[in-house]
């Protein structure tokens, strides 16, 4: 007589929209048979689970679980398997959310829906388990933790002094530790999903086989590690391996990540958020996840609706415009562009991984002193499939263009600017030193020159970036010894500068204005501030008519004197007022000709 095989756990459609199911993991020894019973609760009713944060690894359902109730069987992967039997308790039942297991990943429209709650359910969840793997984690959490209890005894103690050289010894220790090497370079460190589970968590504990440690133990000695490694001066007997730094990096950028979130109350926009922490290391089986695994960041006004039916282009389409509807530009500074082998709109935001380069200066962090359009309120609006129509002023056209160039160093792992290159851009838009009486604007002229190489940014000692110090010409050497590889080294701002250069090429407008574009800045294309945009942008006109022209965005830029806010002193006029009709619109044209007061009018541009 044959034993028939049992049977696929069939998912019954969750009872209402604010349903979850819950995986009750039954007690058991370690190496017992996994058994479970799936059950809907209302999310709001249910507030005593354990939310599981882990990798999925591949889609290889080698193991199982039986789910009582039904006599059938549910298919794990090998990783899910080695996390339930460490994380089943010996005599009682442990409620467990886990996406793979309570959301039916065969149904698209449940999927989407369960992938749009899973912020609140790793938000309102008891505990967030993370999973870093079956390997046990003794050694590496036992060193953790009793360098965390150093430094809280330092702390304590800092006053009468303290064992500083225990808390060496201790960062020697983890340094040298094969098994915190592995911990650090966990696969769970680099998935896209995980950003959302850990940052929303009220309650984090990490686990590693049968050892876990508290998530506010395992930060502290992280970021005690991290600043040894990266803020002092470590011995060359005792600096770490490029590969340990590049974890240790990645694992401190997550946790710093998480502690500025939970500090600003979601204050960013979704795609700030995906550039954020989403670059090409923050690994994904759908590229669509780089949107949807930060929905549970985004402010509520910025988030869309996740639907796997729709393509990648159809969602980053639809979150642009979302965002930029919303008032939120910062879209606009992960843009495509006016890239030739790029088929989507010129303004919807890069997301997959190949597209992800280093984010160019004039992005995030820099951009915070930038004020361009910020006294307008940002009006945008989507108008057909692929176009947009955003408001703002047109500055003027780029008149000459001229890239920098770059040489390699001898290690191989950074571009310099060559220092003979940036002086001739120097000659060209600077001219030789005249006769005395014209000396005042020449000296104008070289400032707003090196204000454009640093755009107007100062030197921080200890700031989150490095810039430029430099007043004037007499400053720089204009030889290319600056390339010297010591030099370099040890010269931060020189580091910093060629960051800079790296995408950024000089232009000039037709009007002597002074700017720092894209690569792919050309002749004609037009400088605009968008109403409520923190820096100017390049544009570049495509076709229309002659009421309403068409521009492909070429991407952000740099214009010397209109950073401010302050438009250079010129007046905006709405359009209505340009429009010859009425006595009221001639009498303010006439009232501006007399206060001789230059003005900028407000347009609608179309972006395709």
């Amino acid at each position: 007589m044959s034993v028939r095989a049992p049977q696929i756990y069939k998912y019954d459609p969750l009872n209402s929209r604010r349903s979850i199911r819950i995986l009750e993991l039954l007690p058991g020894a370690l190496y017992a048979p996994l058994l479970c019973q799936l059950t809907d609760y209302d999310s709001a009713a249910h507030t005593h689970y354990e939310a599981l944060s882990y990798v999925w690894g591949e889609a290889i359902f080698s193991k199982c679980m039986y789910e009582v109730p039904t006599n059938t069987i549910i298919p794990i992967t090998e990783n899910l398997s080695h996390a339930l039997r460490n994380l089943r308790y010996r005599t009682s039942i442990r409620y467990l959310w886990i996406d793979a297991v309570c959301i039916n990943q065969k149904d698209v429209e449940e999927k989407g829906h369960q992938v749009q709650r899973m912020g609140q359910i790793y938000a309102e969840a008891r505990r967030v388990i993370v999973w870093l793997g079956g390997e046990s984690g003794r050694e590496p959490f036992g060193l953790l933790k009793a360098l965390f209890e150093q430094v809280v005894q330092n702390r304590e103690h800092a006053r009468v002094g303290c064992d500083e050289g225990k808390c060496e010894s201790l960062v020697l220790a983890c340094t040298d530790s094969r098994a915190m090497s592995k911990l650090l370079a966990s696969e769970w460190f680099k998935r896209v999903w995980i950003v959302q589970e850990l940052v929303l968590a009220c309650d984090v504990r990490l686990q590693c086989g049968c050892s876990s440690i508290a998530y506010d133990v395992f930060e502290t000695a992280i970021k005690t590690l991290w600043k040894r490694h990266f803020t002092e001066t470590v011995p060359e007997a005792q600096k770490a391996s490029t590969t340990f730094l590049y974890h240790l990096d990645l694992v401190y950028d997550l946790l710093s990540f998480r502690e500025e979130w939970r500090s600003t109350q979601n204050s960013q926009s979704l795609y700030m958020c995906c550039w954020s922490l989403s670059d090409k290391v923050r690994k994904c089986s759908d590229e669509r996840d780089r949107i949807y695994a930060f929905l549970g960041l985004a402010r509520e006004e910025s988030r869309i609706a996740a639907n796997y039916s729709l393509t990648l282009d159809e969602i980053r389409l639809e979150t642009t415009w979302k965002s930029l509807v919303a008032g939120e530009y910062d879209v606009l500074y992960t843009a495509v562009g006016c890239d030739s082998i790029v088929t989507t709109p010129s303004f919807v935001g890069r997301m997959s991984e190949l597209e992800f380069e280093a984010i160019d200066l004039m992005n995030r962090l820099n951009r915070r002193g930038f004020r361009a359009g910020l006294s307008r309120t940002p009006n945008a609006r989507p108008i057909r499939l692929g176009s947009l129509g955003i408001r703002g002023v047109t500055v003027d056209c780029v008149d000459e263009v001229r890239p920098v160039k770059f040489r390699a160093c001898s290690n191989g792992d950074r571009s310099q600017v060559g220092w003979t290159n940036l002086e001739e851009i120097y000659e060209l838009f600077v001219p030789p030193e005249p006769d005395a009486h014209l000396s005042s604007m020449w000296e104008w002229m070289r400032q707003k020159f090196w204000q454009t190489v640093i755009l107007s940014l100062r030197m921080v000692e200890e700031g989150e970036f490095f810039t430029a110090s430099f007043n004037n010409d007499s400053d720089v050497d204009f030889t290319d010894d600056m390339l010297k590889e010591q030099m370099w080294l040890n010269h931060p701002a020189c580091l910093w500068l060629a960051s800079t250069f790296r995408t950024r090429c000089f232009f000039k407008t037709s009007k002597g204005y002074m700017g720092r574009g894209p690569d792919s800045t050309r002749q004609g294309d037009k400088v605009v501030i968008f109403d409520g945009a923190e820096t100017p942008f390049l544009v570049r006109e495509i076709g229309g008519d002659a009421d309403t022209k068409k521009y492909k965005l070429v991407g952000d830029c740099y214009l010397q004197g209109w950073m401010n806010g302050k438009y250079y002193g010129h007046e905006i006029v709405d359009e209505a007022e340009w429009r010859p009709s009425g006595r009221l619109a001639k009498w303010k044209a006439k009232l501006r000709s007399s206060r001789d007061t230059p003005v900028l009018r407000s347009e609608e541009f179309v972006i395709c």
